[in-house]
């Protein structure tokens, strides 16, 4: 098994680096009030 030089070359980590930053962006366009969810008990 080779040795991991660094995390950002594991594919598990480039795929999910993909799947935030298009989370980011979806998101971007929503109002302030989205920013933090509000969970009432």
């Amino acid at each position: 098994m080779p040795k991991i030089s660094h995390f950002t070359t594991l594919d598990a980590w480039k795929k999910n680096h993909e799947l935030t930053i298009a989370v980011y962006k979806a998101t971007a366009r929503f109002p302030n009030s989205e920013a933090f969810a509000r969970v009432f008990c």
